[in-house]
This record gives C-alpha cells, sequence and structure tokens, in this order.
C-alpha cells in the first residue's frame, strides 16, 4: 500500500516459489495478479510481453486480435497456443484464461496484453488504458 500512497505504479512478475511439496514451482505473473486483484482491486491490468498481442492463427505472425471475451473466447481456441519461448505457465491460453478470470470478478476491469517491447506502448497505456494498443479483454 505505501507504493500506492505515493502514486507509484506496482510492476509485478512471475517468479519462482519454494514449497515443502514440489520443492520448488514457477508462479506466473497472472497468478501474482489474481491473488492482488483480490486484496487492491486494480482498474486496469497491462500485461507487457514479447509479443505484440494475442494472434488470430498460431503463427505468431498473422493479424492480432483486437478484443476477446468470455463468449468470443472460444472461436480462438486454436490461436490459443503455448509461447513460443520456454513457458511453464500456460503460454497465451493460459493468460487469456486467467484474466477472463479475474474480470468475472471485476467485470469494469480492463486487461490489455501487448508489446512491452515497442517504443511508447507502456507510457501510452498507463496514461490511457483504453488506448487500442495490442488486444483487448475485456467482460461484455
Amino acid at each position: 500500500m505505501s507504493a500506492l500512497d505515493h502514486n507509484l505504479i506496482p510492476l509485478v512478475h512471475g517468479d519462482v516459489a519454494f514449497d515443502a511439496v514440489r520443492g520448488a514451482t514457477i508462479v506466473s505473473t497472472e497468478d501474482v495478479f489474481l491473488y492482488l486483484a483480490g486484496r487492491l482491486p486494480p482498474a486496469a491490468i497491462l500485461l507487457a510481453g514479447e509479443v505484440v498481442g494475442v494472434y488470430a492463427d498460431a503463427t505468431l505472425t498473422g493479424k492480432v486480435i483486437d478484443v476477446i471475451t468470455p463468449a468470443t473466447v472460444a472461436q480462438f481456441a486454436d490461436a490459443l497456443g503455448g509461447s513460443h519461448g520456454a513457458d511453464v505457465t500456460g503460454g497465451m491460453a493460459g493468460k487469456v484464461h486467467q484474466m477472463l478470470q479475474w474480470l468475472e470478478v471485476q467485470p469494469a476491469g480492463r486487461v490489455r496484453i501487448f508489446s512491452g517491447a515497442r517504443p511508447g506502448a507502456v507510457r501510452a497505456l498507463l496514461i490511457d488504458p483504453a488506448r487500442r494498443i495490442g488486444t483487448e479483454l475485456r467482460h461484455d
């Protein structure tokens, strides 16, 4: 809460979690968001990654899907594959489904999946989370 009291934007990421059963596992960024969102309900979640958004096909080179909702996610099932790199957290499918779960609890929330490598994208979305960059996930 101290960061928020000083108008700082919390940045979170996945990490290794140690436990007595498995020894260690990976906790995804989305897992961290879901945990924190129940305690500090954000208005928006910005998922800055390598890809420019959720691609409409599994090639990671085609058209980016503008909006995904719980009602439309099934039509993109074939495109929601794993990661093109090492990823034990469920890839894009896991990311999309976990964020749609959060939107069920926070229907007024906004989620953007976009490339953090594109110059100015993070700044633009911090100023205006509704800006059309990447893929928007929303409840309706």
